[in-house]
């Protein structure tokens, strides 16, 4: 894949020069505080406030998504960059790769149906539903449609290096149709060998209810559970508790169904410091135009 990278670039360099594409212009805000619990004091040092903005932008078929981060929004739609893009390669037709990259790097993640109803993304496992199997043949596998992918992978169950703003431009299709995930296996990458099993159900107004649990190795705290709040005509919250041998992390997911704001709070204990972070992360929507012609390299 290294000696493949110029050449990708090139295309996609190509790409961008000669599609008009769709964007949107997204501002991060991101403040926080850490206390000692063992002293219940606050840590000065620890204490955060950041703000930065994401220019995402698709080529005209959508299995391009072009990202750019800066700290100001000053140039950050002008001619000059990206900080890194994903785009798709079809291997066959079940099997298509994610490429994840910038001019150095690249991570793939392989998307393939072992069987009508599992999907597999490398090594882990998705049992899907007729209706949302049906979908993603369609949707992935035929017209490559990354905001889709985006949707499928948007609960971030296992280790798929994508920004968080990046899931802003995905199409919220599972969150409005009756699509249905009724299970799977997370394989943990730092090692191999423990895997999670997913259990998956449906509140009354059918929203998927997850919940995350190690099995071969009872003794290394893995899970997530993930519950719906609240939700009307116009946002969707969830509540989400996830833990590790390392930390344990509870936070409110407030998701607007336009793809307008994401509102995250919570708060997060990290067990060998036995320091407790508390924070406020706000992705919101600032522009979202039509770009052609733009020469972005």
């Amino acid at each position: 894949m290294k000696r493949l990278l110029p050449l990708l670039l090139v295309l996609l360099w190509g790409q961008n020069i000669l599609w008009a594409q769709k964007a949107m212009l997204l501002r991060t805000q991101y403040e926080s505080y850490a206390i000692d619990n063992q002293t219940d004091s606050l840590l000065p040092d620890r204490k955060e406030s950041r703000e930065y903005y994401t220019f995402l932008r698709f080529n005209r078929r959508k299995d391009t998504l072009f990202v750019n981060q800066k700290d100001t929004p000053k140039d950050i739609a002008q001619k000059d960059a990206f900080s890194y893009f994903l785009t798709t390669k079809k291997i066959a037709a079940d099997k298509l790769q994610l490429l994840i990259g910038d001019k150095n790097r690249t991570n793939t993640l392989l998307f393939h149906f072992e069987n009508p109803n599992i999907i597999r993304v490398n090594r882990d496992s998705y049992i899907l539903s007729d209706e949302y199997s049906h979908l993603l043949k369609k949707k992935i596998f035929k017209k490559r449609d990354i905001a889709t992918i985006l949707d499928f992978l948007d609960d971030q169950l296992g280790d798929y290096f994508i920004d968080t703003e990046v899931f802003m431009i995905s199409t919220k299709d599972k969150y409005k149709k009756n699509l249905k995930m009724n299970g799977g296996t997370i394989i943990n990458q730092a090692d191999t060998t423990v895997y999670s099993t997913l259990y998956t159900a449906y509140d009354d107004k059918g929203l998927q209810m997850l919940g995350k649990v190690n099995t071969n190795e009872p003794q290394l705290p893995f899970s997530l559970d993930k519950k719906r709040k609240y939700i009307d005509a116009d946002k969707l919250i969830f509540e989400i508790e996830g833990q590790t041998p390392k930390y344990n992390a509870t936070y409110t997911q407030e998701m607007y169904f336009s793809g307008e704001k994401l509102i995250t709070k919570g708060e997060n204990t990290q067990y060998g410091l036995n320091i407790t972070t508390f924070y406020t992360k706000t992705i919101e929507k600032i522009k979202n135009e039509k770009c052609g012609y733009i020469h972005t390299w």
